[in-house]
């Protein structure tokens, strides 16, 4: 099968974990030279100020998915070429609902304090994210914010160190499963020319929407038993070795 495309995850596939995490030489190198045979996407939780510096290093151009799959961005004009915002009154029913959390909310990567900043609170997003949930607490909010209709709530590893978690809450039709079977229909390719890589849960939706799997060394094992392919770790410059095993096979 000759593929056409390249869909990765960032946080644990290209960059670090952390919110200045950044691509190494290796990985900037392959991306460079994936570009002359695919179309190269990110799919990525993060919000667009914490993806341009790492778009740039790449060279990315192709549009890429933000904000946990409720947004599909060009990365050089930053025009939003699709979106799927909350449900009208799903930020204040999460509000209401998470009374017992007392931390940060970032609504499209815009953190408040929400017992400070409680008027500052947008009507609109994409995104709504309690950061820095403690381990202890994570499925019992996550459990009651599910509850609120037309939401999905994703858990994923948090930038806070330490044992917690922060909870993602996202329009239910702004997975990433639907917002990669949009960014495919964008891209004109259909999905068994496409590769995604990926190392979380959150990563399965990716999966399921593409013609070829690939997990990452650090991946969950679901990730990995899912995979027709698994490269090495994000440390050992996994993603570089796939990329070069790719051109090699594609040439």
């Amino acid at each position: 099968m000759k593929y056409r495309a390249i869909i990765f995850d960032l946080d644990g596939t290209v960059v670090p974990s952390v919110m200045e995490g950044m691509p190494s030489g290796a990985v900037v190198e392959a991306a460079r030279k994936a570009k002359k045979l695919f179309k190269l996407s990110t799919a990525s939780a993060r919000a667009i100020q914490y993806c341009r510096d790492i778009w740039k290093a790449l060279a990315i151009e192709d549009p890429c998915i933000i904000n946990g799959g409720s947004q599909i961005i060009n990365p050089k004009t930053e025009e939003i070429i699709w979106e799927q915002c909350l449900p009208e009154g799903a930020i204040e029913e999460v509000l209401k609902r998470s009374k017992g959390y007392t931390g940060t909310f970032g609504l499209n990567g815009v953190f408040l304090n929400i017992k400070n900043d409680f008027k500052k609170v947008p009507k609109r997003s994409n995104l709504m994210v309690a950061l820095g949930v403690k381990k202890e607490n994570t499925q019992s909010l996550v459990q009651t914010l599910s509850n609120i209709p037309d939401v999905a709530v994703h858990i994923l590893p948090s930038w806070t160190p330490g044992e917690y978690w922060d909870i993602h809450v996202i329009h239910k039709l702004a997975t990433k499963k639907h917002a990669i079977e949009k960014l495919i229909e964008i891209l004109r390719v259909k999905k068994e020319e496409v590769i995604g890589v990926g190392d979380g849960n959150n990563d399965m939706p990716l999966f399921e929407s593409v013609g070829y799997k690939v997990a990452m060394g650090n991946s969950v094992e679901t990730l990995k038993k899912a995979a027709d392919y698994v490269t090495d770790s994000i440390e050992n410059e996994g993603f570089a070795k796939f990329i070069d095993k790719i051109l090699l096979d594609n040439s």
